[in-house]
């Protein structure tokens, strides 16, 4: 059976990700076959449901932005718990809130994830929907991290207040998605060269950091892709404001 377009888009969103990971992991935390299996199984879970709901909808960016904000927003209330690490503000960690869902699920992952992968293959208008089958299968593998937290006994542990204002959140954040505009035609974009020049030389940062640099300077890998994370963050911010749009059919500029 050949492999179709979309999916093609998947899998170059699952190794984007992945080259991510390696900034923080290093060649050494992919030679632990859990993590290296749970973080494969965990992004091609999510880009088959994100591209799927993108295919579906014709989503544009605040959409994709959203999903990735709630789709974060899970995991660090049920899963890594880092939404109730210290220092916190009303039992949630304010930073990991913005910096965890916005900048990094929502923009440098989700957002900057499809347009690297439609840059590479172009989105069609006729791309197949995922069926039930798929969409409980991408579900059941993330509840599986939440109940596998639950038999070890390691469910993150926050204040009550943390939990019902996380969960509050979470909340407001679905029911937008939900109540806000589906387009009703797919969007025609350009590609912007600067931005795949950005993503280009992010993926060799990566590589170098993860095969080499990590070593050399430790903790202070984690800190420069916080500080990267944010970079590319503000860039997105200021591509957008001038009315540059990364979800939709791409075209070449030249």
């Amino acid at each position: 059976m050949s492999v179709t377009q979309k999916q093609k888009r998947i899998l170059i969103c699952v190794v984007y990700n992945l080259i991510l990971e390696f900034w923080v992991h290093s060649i050494l935390g992919f030679l632990n076959p859990v993590l290296t299996i749970s973080l494969l199984f965990l992004y091609l879970s999510y880009f088959s449901m994100l591209e799927d709901l993108v295919v579906r909808y014709k989503l544009r960016d605040h959409h994709v932005l959203l999903i990735g904000f709630i789709f974060g927003l899970f995991h660090e209330i049920f899963t890594t718990g880092s939404m109730f690490t210290e220092p916190t503000f009303l039992g949630i960690n304010i930073i990991i809130l913005f910096l965890a869902n916005v900048f990094w699920w929502g923009i440098l992952q989700s957002i900057f994830g499809l347009y690297f992968a439609n840059t590479i293959v172009e989105r069609s208008e006729v791309d197949k929907k995922m069926g039930p089958i798929g969409w409980i299968l991408a579900l059941a593998f993330n509840i599986l991290l939440f109940l596998g937290r639950i038999l070890e006994g390691t469910l993150p542990s926050g204040s009550i207040l943390g939990y019902t204002l996380s969960l509050i959140i979470l909340g407001v954040a679905v029911a937008l998605f939900i109540v806000i505009k589906k387009p009703e035609e797919e969007l025609e974009i350009e590609q912007i060269r600067f931005i795949n020049i950005l993503l280009k030389v992010q993926i060799v940062i990566c590589l170098v950091m993860g095969f080499v640099l990590i070593f050399i300077i430790g903790i202070i890998a984690l800190y420069l892709f916080i500080l990267w994370s944010i970079f590319t963050g503000i860039i997105y911010i200021i591509f957008a404001i001038k009315g540059k749009r990364f979800i939709g059919i791409v075209r070449s500029t030249d």
